[in-house]
């Protein structure tokens, strides 16, 4: 059985605007979202292929 818990758009958004906007540490987001660090890289790379393509 799988222990992931699929975050929305809108929660990865959110997560991604916590590190631009706010400046919380990717160690800080791990903890306190409950992602790994394989997860956020991965969030940040669509988010920043996504900003490219517009």
């Amino acid at each position: 059985m799988s222990k992931r818990s699929p975050k929305s758009v809108s929660e990865k958004l959110e997560i991604v605007l916590l590190h631009l906007e706010e400046g919380k540490s990717l160690s800080w987001l791990t903890r306190n979202q409950g992602i790994s660090k394989d997860t956020l890289s991965h969030l940040f790379l669509q988010s920043s292929t996504f900003s490219r393509a517009q």
